[in-house]
């Protein structure tokens, strides 16, 4: 039995049933909002923080946690109209629209947000393409959602009749301006924001009205994210679909009167991500290139699903993984991966390689967390600007004339970690497969190195080699951070991300224990030295982690987690995500898949389990709080580990991006003290 006195947890005779499988849901009744719910996770929160105050450098951690916490959300300032338009807080620190003549220049701060009830902050900001108009994100908690404010830049005064719906989150960038500024499309949600029923809106500035564009898709998920970019010219609106391999499904001539969306390119299975150039589309691809390659499509094309009217401008590049490309001027800026770390090159419209674009030092160039959130529409300001950061460098602001040499620092890093040192290595996973990683640590650090590993491995995204920010603190006081760049995510290439999705999905474990063992055969660490934290599907990661292998880890954190995927079945968004990337929720084959590696139906009664720290947001609309209670929950019930489970769901917190920072802070805190508290490392000083 557990030594620990945990707050009474009640179970029940609930029963997950999904097609075939019939599945124990004791816990079922912490999906509720009720005050049952909130009296236990409150008793949670306190034995949680009892626990915590045990250790007596939590508040000097807290203290580190912030010095080395630089937020890069939204950093990026946007250019129109010959001005600069960036989020801020003004002198009461309440967020605000920052206008300049300069990047970072002080200029004019516009109060936003006039009658807003609560707390809210700036979740995105579209100005019009000359600057005449800005459209404004707010959110009034920390959950994403939010709604559009309009600001007329000739008064600075916030305008009447906004559109009156919900926008899920900021991932389509809120607003897609006409070039002429006439009006915009956006993504709204209709109904509770619960139902997730999104769909694409046109916002008529002339008189005020909203209308939904008849856009034909080729699949049959109405919510899918879909972004709207119109050519500067006015003439070409296209319509890009799908959040991690988007396409340009549609198409609309303007220049047409009466002209109506037609369908574009609808290829299953494939990626098309780009932007209209005159009359053509130019796209990175991974159509026969998995690495990826830049394309150019004729809008006019008699069938734009004919590959071989697709014509090469930069073909597949050995060692080089294709994300993004941007023309300025009359050159085209592709970024990508070389060895999992950022890599910028230039390129003419021929597609003549011009030059690679050097980076501080390597490492990561910031990007959105998804593919289609590349696309989201700007004006060019005639350079490239770009954030960069590195794990010894915290992110600077940079731009890159055409045809210069140098980089322009146009913001310098905050920090830079000195006698920290990055090294390369690789683990070969249950298949064979390399599975490369970095090693972040002091190069005076003892070996072997109490050593913190994380992983994300999902949907297309890559986590590079980037500024750990308050995991630096574990670094300075002598452990080694660990990035594994596993199957699922896009470090390596289309191909790296399907062979660790769906059906593959058990190969994102089988990489994240591989770089472990490695980790210990190569006497980095010792296995009694080796924590594992996740965030998100990360956090996910960390729940299977501890149930799959726990003889790996002396700790495991799961942040904002997934915990229960059958749970998810019955979740609008849940379900949505797990279509995409873990199983088909209509083949009852995959459900018993997918309840192999659901944490919470993987407790075992008398299970043994490594100390377990848990940490949710309250106003998590993505990974709603119960799916963390009913995990905590279960461990405290079941198993018979001398380990700690501890649950922390904090009130006014959601998935991360609009959690407050203060709150953000006191997270990194708590599980970061956890994590040293069990490799037996204290802050420095």
């Amino acid at each position: 039995m557990t030594q620990f006195r945990y707050p009474p947890t009640p179970t029940g005779e609930d029963i997950e049933r999904e097609h075939t499988i019939d599945l124990a849901d004791p816990c079922r009744w912490l999906e509720q909002s009720n005050e049952q719910v909130r009296q236990w996770q409150h008793a949670q929160n306190q034995f949680t923080n009892a626990y915590l105050d045990r250790w007596p450098h939590r508040a000097h951690l807290r203290r580190e946690v912030e010095r080395y916490y630089f937020d890069r959300v939204g950093a990026l300032p946007l250019f129109a109209g010959g001005k600069w338009f960036r989020a801020g807080r003004n002198g009461a620190d309440k967020p605000c629209l920052i206008v300049s003549e300069e990047p970072f220049g002080e200029g004019n701060r516009l109060e936003v947000g006039a009658g807003q009830n609560g707390p809210f902050g700036i979740s995105w900001i579209a100005p019009s393409p000359q600057g005449s108009f800005v459209a404004v994100g707010l959110c009034t908690d920390a959950s994403e959602n939010n709604r559009i404010a309009l600001i007329d830049m000739t008064t600075g005064a916030q305008m009447p009749n906004p559109p009156p719906q919900m926008l899920m989150d900021a991932w389509v960038g809120g607003a897609s301006w006409l070039p002429d500024e006439s009006g915009f499309y956006y993504l709204a949600l209709e109904g509770d924001p619960r139902a997730f029923d999104q769909g694409m809106m046109f916002h008529d500035m002339r008189s005020g009205h909203q209308s939904r564009p008849a856009i034909p898709v080729p699949d049959a998920e109405p919510s899918e994210y879909t972004l709207i970019e119109t050519s500067l010219d006015g003439r070409w609106s296209i319509a890009h679909r799908g959040l991690f391999a988007p396409k340009p499904v549609a198409l609309l001539d303007r220049s047409q009167p009466g002209a109506v969306w037609r369908p574009f390119i609808t290829l299953p299975e494939v990626s098309v991500a780009g932007f209209v150039d005159g009359d053509r589309l130019i796209a990175v691809t991974d159509a026969g290139a998995p690495h990826g390659r830049v394309v150019s499509v004729d809008l006019e094309a008699a069938d734009p699903n004919d590959l071989s009217l697709w014509r090469d401008l930069v073909e597949p590049q050995p060692g080089f993984v294709f994300r993004t490309v941007k023309r300025i001027g009359n050159l085209l800026y592709v970024t990508g991966y070389a060895d999992t770390y950022s890599e910028m090159r230039v390129y003419d419209m021929s597609g003549a390689y011009v030059q690679t674009v050097p980076c501080p030092e390597p490492g990561a160039i910031a990007e959105p967390y998804f593919t289609l959130m590349h696309l989201i529409p700007s004006t060019d300001p005639g350079a490239f600007y770009f954030m960069h950061s590195s794990p010894r460098r915290s992110w600077g602001v940079y731009r890159h004339q055409p045809g210069a040499v140098e980089l322009e620092t146009m913001r310098a890093p905050d920090l830079i970690l000195d006698n920290v040192i990055i090294e390369d290595y690789a683990a070969i996973s249950h298949d064979g497969v390399r599975v490369p990683y970095q090693v972040v640590r002091l190069a005076d650090a003892a070996r072997p190195t109490p050593s913190l590993l994380y992983a994300y491995g999902a949907f297309n995204l890559a986590f590079l080699p980037d500024f750990p920010g308050p995991i630096a603190a574990l670094i300075e006081a002598g452990g080694a951070y660990v990035i594994a760049h596993i199957r699922g995510g896009a470090e390596l290439g289309f191909d790296w991300w399907r062979a660790g999705r769906m059906k593959a999905k058990q190969n994102c474990y089988h990489d994240l224990y591989a770089v472990a063992e490695d980790l210990v055969a190569r006497g980095l660490t010792l296995k009694g030295k080796l924590a594992m934290m996740g965030r998100s599907n990360g956090g996910l990661m960390a729940g299977v982690a501890a149930m799959q292998r726990p003889d790996l880890w002396a700790a495991i954190v799961s942040l904002v987690p997934i915990s229960d995927l059958l749970g998810m079945l019955r979740d609008p968004y849940g379900r949505y995500v797990l279509a995409n990337e873990f199983a088909d929720p209509t083949d009852p084959e995959e459900i018993v898949r997918l309840s192999q590696f659901s944490p919470y139906h993987l407790v075992c009664k008398g299970g043994r389990y490594p100390p377990i720290f848990v940490d949710a947001g309250a106003a998590d609309p993505r990974c709603p709080p119960w799916q963390s209670r009913k995990f905590v929950a279960r461990l405290q019930n079941d198993a018979a580990s001398e380990a700690p489970a501890l649950l922390r769901v904090r009130d006014n917190a959601g998935h991360g991006p609009a959690t407050p920072k203060a709150i953000q802070l006191d997270g990194y805190a708590d599980w970061l003290g956890f994590v040293m508290t069990h490799l037996g490392l204290t802050p420095r000083g």
